[in-house]
């Protein structure tokens, strides 16, 4: 037999039950904590806590869930999985509800009143639930939340039930073999053993109180005591639903009806995006070329040095000559017109526009198709940084004189974007005409002239340019050129490069906002999920969505988020248009 030394106090039934309690719950916990390390190394997976309450009944916080990684095992309407919330960064656990034909996975939380917002394909599946460990996990639950008394009061209890297993383990505390336990032949009847400690406690109390008699009694029975206590949490602890894995288990409505994520309304949406990136600027002088006199069947213009990969060349043609075709100045290939005015007496004057490429030739030749090539010609390549490469263009406009004003006249346009760039482009057509002043707001960027068969020159092309800080009609612009007989006049506004469209979308928080989180705003085009992403407080109630495509219809959801629940879905769509 077990040697121990005399206990202080004798051994009684009491204590040797307390003493089994104790060794109940110590085997219990050391079972279930080697079946998790066991199961660690069987399935590969270490087991997962649950820390809401969105599975209960089923799973409670605090449970501890031993799972199988996946690995293509069957997965079908009931089971339980584990996948990863990619918006909130973690890991969820829900209950299969739906097996969709395309090979998805509808999933639901027992205690959540919708299905989750966005199905599961397989690859998104990490885990498959296997059994339970009830509880286990509680007091790595509380110290996640700081509850560092609770997890006190747990190693409390661990401590408790080691105390108390001695009573049961050592002889000295068997009553049997101490000889406490009466002869039920022998002995008093247990109604008179019963009608006896009555009366002692009664007249204990009447003797020195209530208080002090719980006192003496809790210093006396502390094991028993102490044994209850761990045997009602440790009960309480260990109610759970055996079928959590097979089947969803019920929700009462008054029991988890105050858990309901009651969705956002209102919803709203409104174009966004399209901002200015950067400003326009020109990059280096102007690549400047001319014809002479009798020479004027096509015009090649040098490119700047400085034009890089997705710079905006502006080329300015004039051409002097007497007759006017339908296509006087066609494009070159890989050349964009953007207008072709002509005062039908001396003057054809176009405008053309290209992205840079990565290698870009020394010159470029523009053809004139007029029917008459023995007249000049004049012109010039202008590089600019900063443009919408897809749009450049964003105004333009022309007028033709043939009055002889020195003052030619460049007409307004409008600008739909602040930021703009305006070009006056302006030819002219004299007897000794020039040098050109712009408009005193303008910078002058270049200027050209060739000379007829007298040595008079008789041919001028300028351009000047400045930044519009402000949308709206630009005004005229006034060029001064002394001797001038007729004259052509184009207004260019160039387009700043912009950000893509977006989208704002706005709403009225859930009526559950106290206990929102916040919301999850996916973004799906037709029935594919684009993006998502996590928007918080609980109180927010809006969003802008950028780097959309023209022309393209976005399917909007905005679910409300507490923990692993979610809201219904409130929807809406959204086309956005070229910037």
């Amino acid at each position: 037999m077990t040697a121990h030394p005399k206990p202080r106090s004798g051994p009684s039934i009491g204590r040797f039950a307390a003493g089994l309690v104790g060794l109940f719950v110590l085997t219990t916990v050391g079972w279930m904590g080697m079946w998790a390390i066991a199961t660690t190394f069987l399935y590969g997976s270490a087991p997962v806590v649950v820390s809401s309450g969105s599975m209960a009944p089923a799973l409670d916080v605090g449970d501890l869930v031993v799972v199988e990684p996946f690995h293509g095992q069957r997965i079908h309407k009931g089971s339980v999985v584990v996948f990863d919330d990619q918006v909130a960064g973690r890991s969820i656990i829900h209950r299969v509800v739906e097996v969709g034909d395309g090979g998805t996975f509808t999933t639901r939380g027992d205690a959540n009143p919708a299905a989750d917002s966005t199905p599961l394909e397989v690859a998104d599946i990490d885990a498959s639930g296997r059994f339970l460990l009830p509880r286990m996990g509680l007091p790595m639950v509380w110290a996640q939340q700081g509850q560092w008394l609770l997890v006190l009061l747990a190693l409390g209890g661990l401590a408790l039930a080691v105390w108390l297993t001695r009573f049961a383990l050592f002889d000295v505390y068997d009553p049997w073999l101490a000889g406490v336990v009466p002869d039920p032949m022998t002995g008093p009847p247990w109604r008179d053993r019963i009608s006896g400690a009555v009366a002692r406690g009664r007249a204990t109390v009447g003797e020195i109180g209530v208080p002090r008699g719980l006192a003496r009694v809790a210093r006396r029975r502390a094991a028993e005591v102490g044994a209850v206590m761990l045997a009602l949490v440790f009960a309480h602890a260990t109610v759970t639903a055996y079928a959590a894995f097979a089947a969803t288990t019920g929700n009462a409505a008054n029991q988890f009806g105050a858990g309901t994520l009651a969705p956002a309304t209102g919803i709203t949406t409104a174009g966004a995006g399209c901002a200015t990136i950067g400003t326009i600027s020109l990059v280096g002088t102007a690549g400047v070329g001319s014809s002479a006199n009798g020479g004027a069947s096509s015009l090649t213009l040098p490119v700047p040095a400085a034009a890089t990969s997705g710079d905006v060349l502006v080329a300015h043609v004039v051409v002097h000559a007497h007759s006017f075709g339908a296509n006087p100045l066609p494009a070159p290939s890989g050349w964009t017109r953007v207008r072709t005015d002509a005062d039908n007496n001396h003057l054809i004057a176009a405008v053309f526009w290209r992205v840079a490429g990565g290698s870009e030739p020394a010159s470029y030749t523009f053809t004139n198709s007029s029917g008459d090539a023995s007249q000049q010609a004049a012109g010039a390549i202008l590089t600019y940084r900063g443009v919408d490469t897809a749009r450049p263009i964003d105004a333009h406009g022309g007028a033709m004189a043939v009055s002889g004003s020195d003052t030619v006249v460049a007409p307004s346009v409008t600008a739909t974007r602040a930021n703009t760039r305006l070009l006056a482009l302006v030819g002219v057509y004299g007897n000794n005409q020039g040098p050109a002043t712009p408009s005193a707001s303008m910078t002058k960027r270049y200027e050209d002239t060739v000379e007829n068969e007298s040595g008079v020159v008789e041919t001028l092309a300028t351009a000047a340019d400045q930044m519009l800080p402000a949308a709206g009609a630009s005004g005229t612009r006034s060029t001064t050129v002394p001797s001038t007989d007729t004259s052509v006049a184009q207004s260019i506004a160039l387009r700043p490069e912009t950000g893509p469209p977006g989208v704002t979308i706005s709403w009225t928080p859930s009526s559950s906002s106290s206990i929102v989180d916040g919301y999850v705003i996916e973004r799906r085009i037709g029935g594919t999920l684009d993006a998502s992403t996590a928007v918080t407080p609980g109180s927010a109630s809006s969003y802008t969505d950028t780097g959309l495509t023209a022309g393209t219809t976005y399917t909007y959801r905005v679910i409300a988020v507490s923990g692993d629940w979610r809201s219904p879905p409130l929807t809406t769509t959204f086309t956005p248009t070229a910037c």
